[in-house]
């Protein structure tokens, strides 16, 4: 146990595990119902009972090194919630790549969403399929 003037730490708390994940349901089900003043409350809750707790300490020669790695270290995080929030998609060019993948025509004509019979929209299409992939090959030849 680790205690401050501000808060109080408990590392390896022992509590039944089936009473913290029908909490943990709660809080959840209280994220999705409550307004944002409340939600920023039990954000950090529900991380707590996660086992999601992480302190990062940043430092530098000098204020303005330890103000912009501060920055870097609050971008990073953000990024990462905004990941976890949002989901995650293949970078690198690779979620257009994976697009073109799915603009394939077929060749009997039937099928596809596509009239295969309109010469003009097949070239739009090989069009579209190749600029798709350009990203992710131009990293790879990288």
């Amino acid at each position: 146990i680790l205690v401050h003037a501000q808060h109080c730490t408990i590392f390896g708390g022992g509590g039944d595990w089936e009473r913290i994940q029908q909490r943990m349901e709660a809080v959840k089900l209280k994220l999705t119902t409550c307004y944002a003043y409340e939600r920023r409350q039990h954000k950090p809750r529900l991380a707590n009972l996660q086992g999601g707790i992480g302190v990062l300490k940043v430092g530098g020669t000098s204020d303005v090194a330890i103000a912009e790695k501060k920055d870097r270290v609050i971008d990073a995080l953000n990024c990462v919630r905004s990941a976890i929030d949002q989901g995650i998609l293949p970078g690198a060019g690779f979620a257009l790549f994976y697009a073109s993948m799915f603009m394939k025509m077929d060749e009997d004509g039937g099928g596809d969403m596509y009239d295969n019979n309109n010469e003009e929209r097949r070239i739009a299409m090989d069009i579209m399929r190749k600029a798709l992939r350009v990203p992710a090959r131009m990293i790879i030849d990288n």
